[in-house]
């Protein structure tokens, strides 16, 4: 009975359009890609829709929609691109938020290399953005195609490679309290603050210590010039000691990718122990050097270098793959 009379006073305020309470529209929030409930489904087992999915449009309305909800004893689950694969965004019975229309750049400042951006923006959209004025969040996690601010931020979302991890992006993040309050979190543009960083409170909390509106996140000039570098190994040991040489005597960040037998014949049809790698650096002098070293790094564990084509392999099978996700 709360939920109805929740739900009618959400229609008021947001329009009927914007509430989903019935049809395939709640069934696409069903589960996010956590394996259990993706293993439920392949065993047979029906996965219930969440009660109703709720689309608000600005930040106030989602003050509004979490103040009304406090008011009925309705439980609320933030919803950003559902690539969460721990079931961050699994509904569990409660009403959905889907964050998706609060997907505004707010600013962007070339002078500090920042860009604040709502929690709804998707990182693939924002990264185009940039990219098209020669900067980059240098950050491209597996989830890349889905993965919004917010869920990142939500979940503790990692990239891929060594320096590519959320918390070292964000500076500061507008989070909304279970209470409704909207509380500012982190130094912004200072370098750093003496008092505690909350930030690392929210950061991985998976919404449930309250809802990521926008943050300001750290930007960098675009590397354009790059080299790949793909090498086989006799096992995967000797494979892990040359990423951790690498790691140890080349600064960050590092692109190193590692596939056993196994996995190197799903994403690139052969069957090796392969480190497949991109140096990435403003300086051309630079990224040459640095993969003359790795080329070294590799010959002392044992590796032999192969067609950097792999590399290219291995990124367009995984583009693919999440493309199909």
């Amino acid at each position: 009975m709360e939920l109805v009379k929740f739900l009618k006073d959400i229609e008021e305020l947001l329009g009927k359009d914007n509430v989903i309470s019935e049809g395939h529209g709640l069934s696409m929030f069903r589960r996010d890609w956590w394996s259990i409930l993706m293993l439920r489904e392949a065993l047979g087992h029906s996965l219930d829709s969440p009660p109703a999915v709720i689309r608000p449009g600005s930040i106030n309305d989602v003050i509004n929609v979490v103040k009304l909800a406090n008011k009925y004893g309705i439980c609320l689950v933030p919803y950003g691109g559902g690539s969460s694969v721990v079931g961050g965004a699994y509904h569990n019975g409660c009403v959905v938020i889907d964050m998706s229309r609060l997907n505004k750049i707010l600013d962007f400042s070339e002078e500090d290399l920042t860009i604040t951006v709502e929690a709804g923006a998707k990182m693939i959209d924002v990264e185009k953005w940039l990219n098209e004025r020669g900067y980059t969040l240098d950050y491209h996690p597996q989830s890349f195609q889905l993965l919004t601010v917010g869920g990142a931020i939500g979940h503790g979302s990692t990239g891929s490679h060594s320096a590519s991890n959320i918390e070292e992006l964000v500076l500061s993040m507008d989070i909304l309290l279970p209470n409704g309050d909207l509380v500012s979190i982190g130094p912004g543009t200072y370098v750093r603050v003496s008092w505690p960083d909350m930030r690392c409170l929210f950061i991985g909390s998976e919404g449930a210590l309250g809802i990521v509106i926008g943050a300001t996140l750290r930007i960098k000039p675009l590397a354009n010039y790059y080299v790949d570098r793909a090498f086989v190994f006799n096992n995967i040991v000797s494979a892990i000691k040359f990423a951790r040489d690498m790691a140890i005597r080349l600064p960050g960040p590092y692109r190193v990718v590692i596939h056993d037998k196994d996995s190197s014949k799903l994403m690139i049809g052969e069957d090796m122990f392969v480190a497949l790698i991109r140096i990435r650096r403003h300086d051309e002098e630079l990224v040459n050097a640095e993969a003359s070293i790795v080329s070294k790094l590799a010959r002392h564990h044992g590796g032999s270098e192969v067609s950097q084509d792999l590399v290219k392999r291995w990124r367009i099978v995984l583009l693919k793959t999440m493309n199909r996700n």
